[in-house]
């Protein structure tokens, strides 16, 4: 278990490899290899987040980072058959106001 999993309680979901994830749609094979299809909802997250309290000189916000794995790029030749995961990070204020552009932009 990682250090992000046990602060945050994070839990991790095992992809078992049987027989139903060669059912349908039919599988990639691939130089005599056979590639199982795995459903998408099957795949765990690969993000955390934590809270932080950020002070932008004297002003408060409470904030909270996301970081990981948050997205993918989809990529292929004669179609989208690709996918790569986009590993980011991003800082958010936290709350249910209208969201405020910071003064340095505008």
């Amino acid at each position: 278990m990682s250090v992000c999993q046990r602060l945050l309680g994070v839990r991790t979901l095992m992809i078992q490899f049987s027989p139903e994830y060669f059912d349908s749609p039919t599988p990639l094979v691939y130089e005599g290899l056979r590639y199982p299809v795995i459903d998408t909802n099957n795949i765990p997250q690969g993000f955390c987040e934590v809270d932080v309290k950020l002070d932008d000189n004297g002003q408060k916000f409470d904030c909270m980072m996301v970081a990981g794995h948050v997205g993918y790029v989809a990529s292929g030749t004669s179609a989208l058959d690709t996918l790569q995961p986009a590993a980011e990070w991003f800082i958010f204020v936290k709350g249910d106001a209208p969201a405020r552009r910071h003064p340095m932009f505008e």
